[in-house]
């Protein structure tokens, strides 16, 4: 029994800490934390379905549209056309 406990635990932090990282993305690391801890794998699942707070998807929403803005050629470049 003892054993058992001993070998879990480590595993379940790791799956705890998962769900902390990926929580911070996603506005809800405690939630994250506890499901990856509890339920391993598949609270890492459940934690995925669960929307993002509205502060983590106006984030998210800024990240993604910087990312599909087009570089801006710097003044002493020429350009192609």
């Amino acid at each position: 029994m003892n054993g058992t406990i001993i070998a879990v635990l480590p595993v379940a932090a790791a799956f705890g800490f998962a769900g902390y990282r990926i929580g911070i993305g996603r506005g809800r690391r405690v939630l994250g934390a506890v499901l990856g801890f509890a339920l391993g794998l598949i609270g890492l699942g459940i934690f995925i379905l669960i929307p993002r707070t509205a502060e983590a998807q106006a984030r998210h929403d800024r990240e993604r549209a910087e990312r599909q803005r087009p570089e801006q050629p710097a003044e002493n470049q020429d350009t192609v056309r």
